[in-house]
This record gives C-alpha cells, sequence and structure tokens, in this order.
C-alpha cells in the first residue's frame, strides 16, 4: 500500500527486498488518489508510478498496480477483479493463499479493507442504504493514530478464496507524520480534503 500524498515516505525497501527474495505475488495499491487536484488522469497517474517503483522489482517478480481511494471506495471492483484472475490460476491448491496487506503508518490499510469489504458485498443486498450499509462492514478500526492496528487480523469476513490478513502500519521516519507527536497536530497534517493547486508565473 502506497500513500499518493506521500509517495516516497510510504515506501519502505525492505518490503520491496522480501518480495524478491520470497519471489511473491504483488499488487500495489495506491491509495488516496481522491486527495489529488483536480486535472490528473487515471492512465497518466499510472504510468507515472510505474516508471517511479519498476525498477525496485525483480524480472520475474509478477507485479501490478492498482489505483484506489479507500475513503470513497474508488479502484476496489479492479482489486477483485485481479484477485479472482488470481484465484483462477490456483484452483486445486491444498492451502486458501494468504493476501497480507503492507503498508507504512497512515497508508489507509484499514480503511483500504473495509473499503473492500463493502464493494464485494455491494450488490448483495437491493434495498441497502448506502451509508448505512457501508458502516455494517467497517469491521476494522480506522484513525489517523499510528499504531492502530497492533498485530495481524484475520479478516473472517472477506468470501473471495483468500485468507486476508491485516498488518500492523510500518514505521517509517521518511514520514513527516512520524515526527509528529500530539495527535491533534496528526489530524491537521494529514490530508483529509481534495489538495489545491496553485499556479505561480515566472517572469
Amino acid at each position: 500500500m502506497i500513500d499518493i500524498t506521500n509517495f516516497e515516505g510510504s515506501q519502505i525497501e525492505e518490503i520491496y527486498n522480501l518480495i524478491n527474495s520470497g519471489k511473491h505475488k504483488v499488487l500495489v495499491v495506491v491509495n488516496k488518489i481522491d486527495a489529488l487536484p483536480k486535472g490528473f488522469t487515471v492512465e497518466r497517474l499510472q504510468l507515472w508510478v510505474k516508471r517511479q517503483i519498476e525498477h525496485k522489482f525483480d524480472e520475474d517478480i509478477d507485479w501490478s498496480i492498482c489505483l484506489a481511494s479507500a475513503k470513497v471506495a474508488t479502484g476496489m471492483q479492479k482489486v477483485l477483479e485481479i484477485l479472482a484472475k488470481h484465484k483462477n490460476r490456483l484452483q486445486g491448491a491444498r492451502y486458501r493463499p494468504k493476501i497480507y496487506v503492507l503498508g507504512s503508518t497512515n497508508s489507509g490499510k484499514s480503511t483500504f479493507l473495509n473499503a473492500m469489504l463493502y464493494k464485494s458485498h455491494k450488490y448483495s443486498n437491493k434495498n441497502k442504504k448506502r451509508m448505512l450499509y457501508r458502516q455494517k462492514f467497517d469491521v476494522l478500526t480506522e484513525s489517523p493514530a499510528p499504531g492502530t492496528t497492533l498485530e495481524m487480523v484475520t479478516v473472517e469476513e472477506f468470501k473471495i478464496g483468500f485468507r486476508v490478513i491485516d498488518t500492523p502500519g510500518i514505521p517509517n521516519l521518511a514520514q513527516c507524520s512520524a515526527h509528529v507527536k500530539n495527535f491533534d497536530d496528526l489530524k491537521a497534517v494529514l490530508p483529509s480534503k481534495r489538495i489545491q493547486s496553485v499556479a505561480l508565473t515566472v517572469k
């Protein structure tokens, strides 16, 4: 999980090393695209992200990118479609394969899993009220405070053929938020609405 509003600061080299040494399949979820200024296109952003991180993976690693906003449940359907393809390739596996959701603190892992749960159950009740129905699937605690997820948590509510495991956020001193001690200050530092771009004329 990468936070697009803190692209470099939310990446951890040890995770890439673990992926390459273990030859794991990877879905890179770039979260919080709802906070980006208006005017960007998904295609250009996805190409830019690919160029920034493709050198971090060994050539034999199976990886892909999905742009998402856990806050408004955008991109969740694409994630579920990619997982369904992997599930088809694993038909007949002796054990249920595991998905580990990894990332730095405040990258939005728990919010992402709640949004995925909502999206995967979205059409199971035609008479739902949207907000109340989504709250039904907020099974993981969401908070800007680092350390909210204290241990690995298996999300049993998922019925997608995988064992989905939420992991504690990894502290990363490259993040500005890692140096903010006061909770109210932390809420002010983290983006809560769309970033406004400013055009400057250089004469």
